[in-house]
């Protein structure tokens, strides 16, 4: 009470003395509320600094987030709220709000409503252009059948150099396994592999096969050869008998492959005919083909 008084006091003075008018007018503050208003000062200032450390670190992370382009778990994206501003920094920020999970449509790899494309499908009928030559001995059924699908491809080689590749002897060729080797070495592709029929006794799967096969490969421009034994007839009605085994080529194919087109060596004659998928597997029986 007594500090009271004596602040007071002066300003009773200063008022008889007119001290008021002749400072210009001042305001006059209690000496009181002087000192509640610098406490007050003070603690506001210390928080003011204290909330911008604060900022300060949220702005730092909050940077390198926009940098990275990612999102700093438990960092708020805005600074803090100015309720808050007076209230010292806690040891872990406040987190930020999370917002539903979007489906991303435009990630790498990834087209948005792609509709896949599906592949065409082969012609009803199809025939490729080649040419043909009859075999040079009775043992080169091999070489001239090769020869006879690799030139659809645009390669002639002889008949004695694919005799030699594929070791054909006195004997004939040993193998459809080696007649789609060399095929593949001549056409430098891995396009040909082998299918066995193991008997006479053919089944609808196995036709359906052979069917399937020769379309794939004459839609692609690549002739059949297959190893034949026994007797085949022809759309004509027409038969051709080669009990010790022979190799022809096939070179086209129509109504969806039921019907294929045959190219002979053995005979210029008849080199080349009609027959039909299932009369072929049946020939087929017991040996294999290269398509």
């Amino acid at each position: 009470m007594t500090t009271h008084k004596h602040h007071r006091e002066p300003f009773r003075h200063a008022r008889r003395h007119n001290i008021r008018g002749r400072l210009g007018q001042l305001p006059l503050v209690p000496a009181a509320a002087i000192g509640v208003a610098a406490v007050a000062a003070l603690a506001a200032s210390q928080a003011s600094s204290a909330a911008t450390d604060v900022r300060t670190d949220q702005a730092t992370v909050g940077n390198m987030s926009a940098a990275w382009g990612q999102t700093v778990p438990g960092v708020a994206a805005s600074a803090i709220p100015k309720a808050e501003a007076a209230k010292p920094p806690s040891a872990t920020p406040p987190a930020a709000k999370s917002s539903p999970a979007k489906t991303n449509t435009n990630s790498p790899g990834s087209t948005p409503n792609a509709t896949k494309t599906a592949e065409p499908a082969p012609p009803a009928k199809k025939e490729l252009s080649y040419t043909y030559a009859v075999q040079m001995t009775g043992w080169y059924c091999g070489p001239a059948a090769a020869r006879i699908a690799l030139t659809t491809r645009g390669l002639y080689p002889s008949q004695d150099e694919l005799a030699n590749q594929l070791g054909t002897t006195v004997n004939g060729t040993n193998s459809s396994e080696d007649i789609t080797r060399v095929l593949n070495a001549m056409t430098k592709t891995s396009f040909y592999h082998t299918t066995s029929i193991p008997a006479k006794g053919v089944t609808k799967q196995q036709v359906d096969q052979l069917q399937a096969d020769v379309v794939r490969a004459i839609s692609q421009s690549y002739a059949v050869v297959t190893n034949i034994v026994g007797t085949g007839q022809d759309v004509n009605g027409n038969w051709y008998s080669y009990p010790g085994g022979h190799y022809i080529a096939v070179v086209g194919y129509q109504d969806n492959g039921r019907q294929v087109k045959i190219a002979d060596p053995a005979n210029p004659y008849s080199a080349s005919y009609w027959m039909t998928a299932s009369n072929l597997a049946d020939w087929v029986g017991s040996r294999g083909y290269v398509s």
